[in-house]
């Protein structure tokens, strides 16, 4: 199970899967910072980050941050 307030680091996330991650991430809301994951520490931050400054692109995932969650981890799979 995903711990949305676990840091990214502890789950050992390499620069391969970041970049994965942004990418699938960018492909949901458009244009975000190269940078985002370094200043964000977890899937909490992230999402809380994504509510607030891509609030309409978040819309379609922003009841279910399990979407989110299970769309971004399964790219590091």
């Amino acid at each position: 199970d995903i711990d949305i307030e676990k840091d990214f680091a502890d789950y050992g996330l390499d620069s391969l899967m970041v970049t994965s991650m942004h990418n699938t991430l960018e492909s949901i809301v458009g244009d975000l910072s190269t940078t985002l994951f370094f200043k964000m520490r977890n899937l909490d931050e992230l999402i809380n980050y994504l509510q607030e400054h891509k609030q309409t692109e978040f819309s379609a995932y922003q009841n279910s941050n399990s979407k989110i969650k299970n769309k971004l981890f399964n790219t590091i799979d």
